[in-house]
């Protein structure tokens, strides 16, 4: 796993031409939030830089919260 990105390399690197996806649920159309072991008792909401980074991510979650 890589580290996450800081505010500053975000805004110097991206511009708003990049497109970033998240994971929202279709029903209460609610951001995802994945734990993450370095900031304990945070809700995070992760940016992925392709679809398929998204997708592989909610695939490998189904089943979680059964």
């Amino acid at each position: 796993m890589t580290d996450p990105l800081s505010l500053d390399t975000i805004q110097t690197e991206f511009g708003e031409e990049y497109e970033a996806w998240v994971l929202q649920d279709t029903n209460s159309k609610k951001y995802v939030t994945i734990p993450h072991p370095k900031y304990p008792g945070r809700n995070s909401i992760h940016f992925f830089m392709s679809r398929d980074d998204a997708e592989a991510v909610l695939q490998a979650s189904v089943g979680w919260a059964a």
